[in-house]
């Protein structure tokens, strides 16, 4: 198995452990969640449904976060015009400092 597969699955276990979810089945509807964005309006994943969302956990002390940023941009503006939506949640808990680093 290649790293980036196992950053993806580490990604998708660690944002339903987060956020409380134990047993999703292939098929189901993501749970919902909502947070504020970077201007503190309340975003939520129910907003995306229908969409592609590619969900990234991160932090301003995780290199292999930073490291995939520019991925993740590429991916978005390639795929965006298709409906490709990239969700990014930092987990610092300061918002002042996610928004410096940004």
């Amino acid at each position: 198995m290649n790293t980036k597969k196992i950053v993806i699955a580490f990604t998708i276990i660690f944002t339903f452990t987060l956020f409380g979810y134990s047993e999703i089945m292939e098929g189901q509807e993501a749970p919902d969640f909502t947070l504020p964005d970077a201007t503190g309006q309340n975003t939520s994943l129910k907003q995306f449904r229908g969409k592609v969302v590619l969900l990234d956990i991160w932090a301003t002390w995780c290199g292999p976060c930073i490291s995939a940023m520019p991925h993740n941009q590429a991916l978005h503006k390639k795929f965006e015009s298709q409906g490709l939506v990239v969700l990014t949640v930092c987990i610092d808990g300061k918002k002042q400092s996610t928004l410096d680093f940004l």
